[in-house]
């Protein structure tokens, strides 16, 4: 099988690069950005929260507290962010969780795309990886900080990148900001599975809430960190 080295970290890249019209995942890591910009305090339940602007709004997020970003980057000529996280002591490459965050510039406007459209078709991507070991739950929609979300999750049982296999089960939450789109996604990888595997929904509905606050602000202009119109 092909490597798939974007199946759960970048899978939402090739999402927004086949609205943006672009077929090439890579073309989104050209251009790394500090990753200072994002503010971080200490939240409850032993969680981090995240405030990260990015494009029009500013994105809050609280994740586990032993979690560290390892990678951040704009591309597809400034349209697409991501940033990645691993817990400490892991990388891009080694990983057993990574929760990813990232955004579509404009695909708000596009009348013909919701949170629901987007996860639904990243999910078709994890099927065409693995269609005899996928499994799917759908979330529903979700409120958040009264804006629109759609979760669910999307799983296959066998991956295989380069000599290696294992399983991935992801979940996937899509928001639609006022001009742009937002993802979150919380990977977890495991031994590799013959069968499709088995989503507990109380499970996966834990990290759901564990990720929360999930919020977006207005980027106040001349706000500088710790962006305190969004900590209230």
């Amino acid at each position: 099988m092909k490597k798939i080295a974007f199946l759960s970290a970048g899978i939402l890249g090739l999402c927004c690069f086949t609205f943006s019209g672009f077929a090439s995942a890579q073309s989104a890591y050209s251009q790394r950005v500090p990753l200072n910009a994002i503010n971080k305090y200490v939240g409850s339940n032993g969680s981090i929260k995240e405030i990260t602007p990015i494009f029009s709004q500013l994105l809050l997020v609280s994740v586990p507290g032993n979690f560290r970003s390892v990678f951040e980057n704009v591309g597809n000529a400034g349209t697409f962010y991501i940033q990645e996280s691993v817990p400490a002591g892991e990388s891009k490459s080694q990983w057993t969780q990574m929760i990813t965050q990232t955004g579509g510039k404009g695909l708000a406007s596009k009348i013909n795309i919701t949170p629901q459209f987007v996860a639904f078709d990243l999910a078709k991507r994890f099927h065409s990886v693995c269609p005899t070991t996928f499994s799917s739950l759908n979330l529903g929609e979700v409120q958040l900080s009264g804006v629109y979300a759609y979760a669910m999750i999307a799983s296959c049982g066998t991956v295989t990148e380069a000599s290696a296999s294992h399983s991935e089960s992801t979940l996937i939450v899509e928001i639609k900001g006022s001009n742009d789109y937002y993802g979150l996604q919380w990977a977890i990888r495991g031994p590799a599975s013959a069968q499709p595997i088995a989503l507990d929904e109380a499970t996966w509905r834990g990290r759901l809430q564990h990720l929360q606050p999930i919020k977006l602000c207005p980027i106040v202009p001349g706000e500088q960190m710790p962006y305190p119109s969004c900590t209230g």
